[in-house]
């Protein structure tokens, strides 16, 4: 059984509030190569694949959510609510990431929650990135291979509930309206399926 956590990791489709950094404006290179500095290398640009991957993700989103049986402890019945998904671009990173924030409605049963999350893609090691934190202290930070537009399956390293666990994300786009996410959660004894989102634009 999963040990109780009302914190849930997810892609879902997942806020961090903001994950732009302020950073210095860079000098320009004839003010660099004036101030005796070379010249600054051209700008790095976001790989296509990031669009390739994450533009079919991108909008606003409304999903039906159930929580495994045992997902918030053992002998836990199944539960149901709904939950809210954006997903965008976000400038302030220069386009290199795709940005999420995830909100899952409070019911009788589930006190609700927020998280947010990002995703991105290294050309170098054609790898699929994924970082995750959320309104009660979980996080998660994972990456895939082999990915595609229509699937990727995130397996990474997290924490919930003060233990730490191996998550696997999987998204699957189903249609350009339709999109399905799920979460499978080892703490020790394998994956065992955690959350379900069903969502739709």
């Amino acid at each position: 059984m999963i040990r109780p956590h009302t914190g849930v990791l997810v892609l879902s489709l997942g806020g961090i509030t903001s994950l732009a950094f302020a950073q210095p404006p860079a000098d320009k290179p004839e003010k660099a190569a004036a101030a005796g500095g070379a010249a600054p290398e051209a700008a790095l640009k976001p790989s296509p694949e990031l669009d390739t991957l994450y533009k079919g993700y991108q909008g606003n989103w409304k999903c039906e959510t159930t929580f495994s049986a045992g997902a918030m402890g053992p002998g836990s019945p199944e539960m149901k609510s709904t939950a809210t998904v954006k997903i965008q671009k976000d400038k302030d990173l220069n386009g290199f990431w795709y940005r999420g924030d995830y909100q899952v409605k409070k019911t009788k049963a589930f006190p609700g929650m927020r998280a947010g999350f990002a995703l991105g893609y290294d050309a170098a090691s054609k790898t699929a990135l994924f970082m995750a934190a959320d309104s009660m202290g979980g996080n998660v930070n994972a990456a895939a291979t082999g990915a595609t537009g229509d699937s990727v399956s995130f397996v990474g390293d997290g924490y919930m509930n003060g233990q730490k666990v191996r998550m696997k994300q999987t998204m699957t786009r189903k249609s350009d309206k339709e999109v399905e996410h799920s979460i499978e959660v080892d703490a020790g004894k394998g994956f065992q399926s955690f959350i379900k989102d069903e969502c739709k634009k």
